[in-house]
């Protein structure tokens, strides 16, 4: 506290006692302590209001004697949002993305998926936040950073998805067990948004982040990459889905989701819980 220079004894009394200031992190500190400094109308502020302290936040200026740490976490998160990354604007010349398509993309995270670690893979995905191995042997985790699957090139998270001959084959059986048209390169990066049909696209798009996550756990674990697999891993996610239904009296909206996504496959392994005619493994 005594790092804090230039800012006057009443705005330090007014900080001690205010509700959120003995449960936030010391480095939220700092960043209240620039807030007040920054704040070029505290003067007058204060004037007009019988000399209350207040703080500069997104939203305009709070008292901060009403400050919360709800109120305190969202305003650093908002100062403290990276600029857009580059791997959008990269999307973005490559298929023509808009801003407005952004925005639908990230309210789509929610649609994807009722569990967090599903939501969570996706919010990653759509940032350029998923790890590949180029990745994995800077951290240490893994000794080359040549792909798991093919075993020929360098893995970017490009090559990872699609690009690699082993993804691509995956991709292509894939296709070949739904109905409709089949998944295309943007559509694995965007995710489909043709307007036509709302609960098809949405189980489209279900089924894409199920098949991007399951991708991504093969890569990390070492494990080869099958549509067996896949199958596997769809039916384990839909039971975990149900638990959190049933729990969150969403039942209805569960069940609704699921059988869209099994009306999107040319066979109805998700209702009998039957595996397609096995693949031999890569």
């Amino acid at each position: 506290m005594k790092d804090w220079g230039k800012i006057e004894k009443g705005t330090l009394n007014i900080l001690h006692w205010m509700r959120a200031i003995n449960r936030i992190p010391k480095d939220w500190i700092k960043e209240i302590k620039n807030w007040i400094m920054e704040n070029e109308e505290s003067e007058k502020i204060r004037k007009e209001n019988n000399d209350k302290i207040f703080i500069r936040t997104r939203k305009g200026y709070i008292e901060a004697a009403n400050m919360t740490q709800k109120i305190i976490r969202q305003n650093l998160i908002d100062r403290l949002k990276r600029e857009e990354s580059r791997y959008r604007d990269d999307l973005a010349i490559q298929y023509g993305t808009t801003a407005m398509e952004w925005e639908r993309i990230d309210k789509r995270v929610l649609t994807h998926s009722i569990a967090a670690r599903s939501r969570s893979f996706m919010y990653r995905f759509n940032n350029g936040l998923t790890y590949n191995n180029k990745d994995f042997n800077r951290f240490g985790y893994k000794e080359t950073d040549e792909c798991s699957f093919c075993k020929e090139e360098k893995q970017s998270s490009k090559h990872l998805f699609v690009e690699c001959k082993e993804t691509r084959k995956y991709w292509e059986k894939l296709n070949n067990s739904i109905k409709g048209k089949p998944i295309n390169e943007r559509e694995i990066f965007l995710g489909n948004n043709d307007g036509e049909d709302w609960i098809k696209e949405t189980a489209k798009n279900s089924l894409i982040s199920f098949a991007l996550q399951f991708i991504y756990k093969c890569n990390y674990k070492g494990i080869n990459l099958s549509i067996v697999g896949l199958w596997e891993n769809i039916k384990y996610i839909r039971k975990i889905e149900e638990e959190i239904a049933g729990k969150r009296n969403k039942i209805i909206c569960h069940i609704t989701k699921w059988e869209s996504i099994d009306n999107l496959m040319k066979s109805a392994f998700l209702i009998s819980g039957e595996n397609p005619e096995k693949e031999e493994e890569p």
